[in-house]
């Protein structure tokens, strides 16, 4: 069974799919010896996948994913013992790089800073909420001067 990373599902319990593979089936045959190398690779997943990337941390976890796999076939000679014949081997190996795999989502603080800056971006916040107020404070203020006794 070999497992794989799917980036584009969104669920993180099923982003990691897996597959049974028929190549690793070995028919036994008395005059030939058949080897298979099985080559694996540990993988880690970073998933960051908050829009507030300020409140939530990113989460990540490993996987052993099969990266290749070689079959060898040799003749056995007539003569060989019974004990030195073998007819079929599988070796599992482990390679020592790791494979990364990142999926980042578009965050807020990035679609402020596309917008045109986060610093304009919070003044022009700023202004909005701002406004209804210092408004009713002008009239306030301007009542108050003309009305003044």
């Amino acid at each position: 069974m070999n497992s794989y990373v799917d980036l584009d599902e969104l669920n993180r319990t099923e982003m990691i799919k897996y597959e049974v593979e028929a190549k690793y089936f070995m028919a036994l045959d008395p005059q030939v010896s058949k080897t298979s190398d099985i080559f694996f690779m540990k993988s880690l997943i970073d998933l960051d996948d908050s829009i507030f990337k300020i409140f939530f941390a990113e989460e990540v976890f490993s996987i052993l994913e099969q990266i290749n796999n070689y079959n060898y076939f040799r003749g056995i000679a007539p003569n060989t013992k019974r004990a030195d014949k073998w007819y079929g081997s599988y070796y599992l190996r482990l390679d020592g790089n790791q494979r990364a795999y990142s999926r980042q989502t578009y965050s807020m603080l990035e679609y402020l800073s596309d917008m045109g800056g986060i610093v304009d971006i919070l003044n022009v916040l700023g202004v909005a909420l701002c406004a209804p107020f210092l408004s009713k404070m002008l009239t306030g203020a301007l009542i108050k001067s003309v009305y003044y006794i």
